[in-house]
């Protein structure tokens, strides 16, 4: 049983930042997933997607209109990812229903107690689906986690409705001129017991968990003599975890939605 100590996160993270969503493409196990989505005016909902990359499930959410809640952005906190990272960020978005919602599309940008900023992000206008695909340097100052936006546009009166599809998002960390890059351990969630099991690797793993804000958790650690490694989320509050997994060669990483 190993518990880690806690060291200041910069030094915890690798050269490059690990950068990868939750469910970009919102499939789950035969049925659709939004876990690690959070909506700031309305919540987002799965429907059967025909996006021309796409699986079977796609994010529906409703445009904001100006006498109501205009920012209905739909977001997804990246604590992981540290100033001066140069993110890429691609996938689909479209009208899903009705003729209003004006400059839909998604980007990036950062999130500090509650005051939201975007960063320039390309924008559709016409019916169809749309692929964007562009890069964006993070800039983070006291206080900011960086954060991925979707936006479904808003239109002029509440009683004009419109809502758009997104699908297939991919996030990248391109920093270091080797795109797509992947980082991630597999890993399992069991929600009966609490635990979180991540795939076997070499002996010995030191496993750091952090939550949504960046900040150091604690939990039991534990490594089987197979590599199998197994973090008790039980003290854990439910939420976004992310966690950092070390052994003398590599570093790599596992976002969960522990609940």
């Amino acid at each position: 049983m190993e518990r880690i100590a806690p060291l200041p996160l910069l030094l915890l993270l690798p050269a490059f930042s690990f950068a990868q969503l939750i469910n970009g493409s919102f499939e789950g196990n035969g049925t659709g997933d939004l876990s690690g989505w959070t909506g700031l005016c309305w919540d987002p909902y799965l429907e059967a997607s025909n996006c021309p990359d796409g699986g079977d499930w796609g994010m529906v959410v409703e445009s904001g209109h100006v006498n109501g809640c205009i920012n209905a952005i739909v977001i997804q906190k990246l604590p992981e990812v540290q100033d001066g990272t140069l993110l890429r960020l691609s996938g689909w978005c479209t009208r899903y229903f009705g003729n209003g919602g004006q400059f839909i599309g998604f980007g990036l940008g950062t999130v500090n107690n509650g005051s939201y900023t975007y960063n320039t992000y390309p924008q559709s206008n016409f019916s169809g689906w749309q692929y964007f695909d562009y890069e964006q340097v993070i800039e983070l100052g006291a206080g900011d986690t960086a954060m991925v936006f979707l936006q479904p546009g808003f239109v002029n009166a509440p009683f004009i409705t419109s809502f758009v599809m997104f699908d297939e998002l991919e996030l990248s960390d391109i920093s270091t001129g080797v795109e797509a890059v992947d980082r991630s351990i597999p890993h399992r969630y069991d929600a009966a017991a609490r635990r979180i099991h991540l795939a076997p690797t070499l002996a010995p793993a030191e496993v750091t968990v952090f939550d949504a804000q960046g900040r150091i958790l604690h939990a039991p650690v534990e490594q089987r003599p197979t590599g199998e490694v197994m973090v008790d989320a039980s003290t854990l509050p439910p939420g976004l975890l992310v966690l950092q997994v070390n052994n003398a060669q590599d570093a790599q990483w596992a976002r969960i939605m522990a609940y």
